[in-house]
C-alpha cells in the first residue's frame, strides 16, 4: 500500500485510515507497517424502509479488533473531516500512540472522489494537536524516491517544514 510506503519514507509514527466499512484499514494492515494503524470508522445514521433509524459503525470497528496492528476508533465530532481527524489524533495522543512533533499519514476518500487521498499532518510540540497539514504529496514522494532523490521527509534535512508544501 502506498500509505505504508509513505509512512516508512517520512518516518511517521502513525497511520490513520478513515473508513466506513473497515476494508481499507484491513488492506493497509495487510502490509504489516512498522507503525500503528488507526481504523477511524465514521458512523452512518440512516432510515430504513419502515422509517426506523439504523446506526452503523460499531460492528465495523469491532471487526477491526482481530487484525494485527489495527486500533479501531469510532469517529466523534462534526461532519467536517478536519474536526474528526483532530479528535482522532487527540485520542491517539491521550493513549500514547502519537506524541508531540510526530508526523502522521492520513488515508481517506473525500466526498465525491474516486481515488483515496494520502495526506501528511504534523503535531504541535506544545499542545499535541495538529499544527500543520500538508497536501497529498504521496505521488510526488514516491516518484522522487524512485529516481534516487536525496529529498527525505522526517530527517534533520527535512523539507517537510518548507512552507511551499503547506496547503492553505
Amino acid at each position: 500500500s502506498s500509505s505504508v510506503r509513505v509512512a516508512d519514507k517520512i518516518e511517521a509514527s502513525l497511520i490513520v485510515v478513515v473508513t466506513g466499512s473497515g476494508r481499507t484499514a484491513r488492506i493497509v494492515a495487510k502490509y504489516r507497517p512498522s507503525v500503528p494503524v488507526i481504523a477511524l470508522t465514521v458512523p452512518r445514521i440512516r432510515a430504513d424502509s419502515a422509517n426506523k433509524w439504523c446506526f452503523s459503525g460499531r460492528h465495523q470497528a469491532r471487526q477491526s479488533l482481530i487484525v494485527r496492528g489495527l486500533y479501531p476508533m469510532l469517529a466523534i465530532g462534526a461532519a467536517d473531516e478536519m474536526s474528526i481527524l483532530e479528535d482522532a489524533v487527540q485520542r491517539a495522543s491521550d493513549i500514547g500512540i502519537a506524541k508531540a512533533e510526530d508526523h502522521i499519514v492520513v488515508l481517506y476518500n473525500p466526498t465525491g472522489a474516486e481515488v483515496p487521498v494520502i495526506e501528511l499532518v504534523s503535531m504541535d510540540k506544545i499542545s499535541g494537536k495538529i499544527s500543520q497539514r500538508y497536501g497529498s504529496v504521496a505521488s510526488e514522494l514516491m516518484n522522487k524516491g524512485n529516481r534516487g532523490s536525496e529529498r527525505t521527509f522526517g530527517s534533520s534535512s527535512s523539507s517537510l517544514n518548507d512552507d511551499s508544501n503547506v496547503l492553505s
